[in-house]
């Protein structure tokens, strides 16, 4: 609980807080009516609601960071992030593409699935595809190189595919 030291001074109601618990911080606020200060003071005696934000990315604490449990058929298949090449759209489904040379779909939108990768990894470079950034062999014009596939970049988001490549030299 804080306590409150009210100073009248011609037109002007000053108000100095002092924590409680830090008797040494204190701060001063100035107020042009008793009726600023009466606002104020409403509001300061409000409890204080925590509110979690609404991300719609991985949340960072799962106890499982490095994979994704994909329902492959009639069970949940473990796949590491790394093994994962690219993402691709096909209409309201997704074929995850997989460094062992197996495809995984699922019946869910690109835009479904974006969230669930960590955006460290993975990128969109086009409205049919995100790519596994540690998986680009090489890039050239608006073409990504995922060993003998190539995939296109849209010119929307070209710049920020470049951004988020580690480039030497000119692009």
């Amino acid at each position: 609980m804080s306590k409150y030291l009210v100073i009248e001074k011609k037109e002007e109601v000053l108000l100095w807080t002092i924590p409680s618990h830090q008797q040494d911080n204190s701060s001063l606020a100035c107020f042009h009516s008793e009726g600023e200060l009466v606002s104020f003071l409403e509001q300061v005696n409000k409890p204080i609601v925590h509110q979690t934000p609404n991300t719609t990315s991985a949340p960072e604490n799962e106890a499982r960071n490095d994979c994704i449990f994909i329902k492959d058929k009639d069970y949940f298949r473990k796949v590491s992030f790394q093994n994962i090449l690219w993402v691709e759209a096909s209409g309201s489904y997704c074929y995850v593409h997989l460094s062992n040379g197996h495809n995984i779909c699922l019946s869910f939108s690109l835009s479904e699935v974006s969230p669930r990768l960590p955006s460290k990894y993975f990128l969109r470079i086009h409205r049919s595809y995100i790519i596994n950034l540690n998986q680009v062999d090489a890039f050239i014009g608006n073409m990504i190189c995922i060993g003998e596939h190539k995939l296109s970049i849209s010119r929307k988001l070209r710049e920020q595919v470049i951004n988020r490549m580690n480039i030497m030299g000119k692009a």
